[in-house]
């Protein structure tokens, strides 16, 4: 664990002046100052020594910075200072600090305004003489209940659909920086964080999961002496075959995980497809689960099959059953 105890700026705000702050040994800090006194830029100032940020250091015409830091019980200093030819930093890539990661927020000044729609705003709007007459005639919004549902429906839209805008054009979120600086504290900085680590542990779940599936797979066919009388006959290049659609199969697990962390609904569909690649599509779907649209089709012509077996049509329900191994297809003849 390590904990910066103290940090010093030499040519702060100015050549010759120096400011100096001691940490407290509790996990809190507070530095507290008149307005215009360089609270923040104090602050900003130990982000841009983390991030190793020269330009902008040399812009606030920073001599040098002496920074603290407790290292399980043991105390290393870290000097950076100015030289003609930039900064020495060769101490801070021998610290702690060279393969860090730090997080800063800084503190908005001034009115914000919030972009959030009020679903009471569209149901004033709707209900307005113009409208009101249009709706009268349609059965579908005939009554005040149904024209709140729609106006709360179309709210909760045009909300969602400005987070997402939001988030696609706003540059101080790239979390793929060792250092990330926040320069506005919003209610919408702090939800894409959340949504990205939880999209990204989603996805590395699932990973997780597909690896754990492919290691065990092979131990899953083999069958033991003791049952000889549920053996399938496979075929020989089944090991093969399996490695080669390896990546077919692990790319549709990682566009169902990405898709369901997002909140977007999946659908699976066919193309008259033969019993064998319909059943293997009717366990994926069951097995993952989360598909709001099924589009499998059991064959037109059932006795051009080659196969025989498989889930149990009975429109528009599969019934899957575990009487027989895998997917339960065999070969016919």
């Amino acid at each position: 664990m390590k904990k910066i105890i103290s940090f010093k700026i030499n040519g702060f705000k100015a050549k010759d002046r120096i400011a100096e702050v001691i940490f407290s040994k509790e996990n809190v800090t507070i530095i507290y100052g008149d307005n215009g006194s360089g609270k923040t830029t104090f602050l900003k100032t130990i982000f841009l020594f983390l991030s190793q940020d020269e330009d902008s250091l040399k812009s606030m015409n920073v001599q040098s910075i002496e920074c603290s830091v407790l290292i399980d019980d043991e105390t290393q200093t870290i000097l950076v200072k100015s030289t003609e030819d930039g900064y020495d930093w060769n101490e801070f890539d021998d610290s702690c600090f060279y393969d860090s990661k730090s997080m800063s927020l800084g503190v908005e000044r001034g009115i914000t305004q919030s972009m959030k729609i009020e679903s009471g705003l569209i149901f004033r709007f709707f209900s307005s003489p113009y409208y009101r007459h249009r709706f009268r005639e349609s059965a579908q919004f005939s009554s005040r209940h149904d024209l709140q549902e729609l106006s709360e429906q179309l709210s909760d839209f045009l909300n969602n659909r400005n987070k997402k805008r939001l988030r696609i054009s706003n540059p101080e979120l790239d979390c793929s920086e060792a250092h990330l600086h926040l320069q506005n504290i919003k209610i919408e900085n702090i939800e894409e964080l959340l949504l990205r680590r939880y999209i990204l542990a989603r996805i590395t779940t699932t990973q997780k999961i597909q690896k754990a599936l492919f290691e065990t797979l092979s131990v899953a066919i083999i069958t033991k002496e003791e049952n000889k009388e549920r053996v399938i006959n496979l075929p020989e290049n089944f090991k093969t075959r399996l490695i080669e659609s390896k990546d077919r199969i692990i790319e549709a697990l990682d566009i169902a995980a990405i898709a369901r962390s997002a909140n977007i609904k999946l659908m699976i569909g066919c193309m008259l497809e033969s019993v064998l690649a319909m059943s293997a599509s009717v366990h994926f779907a069951a097995g993952l689960g989360g598909f709001s649209f099924v589009d499998l089709d059991p064959h037109s012509q059932p006795e051009k099959e080659l196969f025989t077996g498989g889930p149990e049509f009975k429109s528009p329900v599969y019934l899957l059953t575990d009487d027989n191994p895998g997917i339960g297809v065999f070969r016919k003849g």
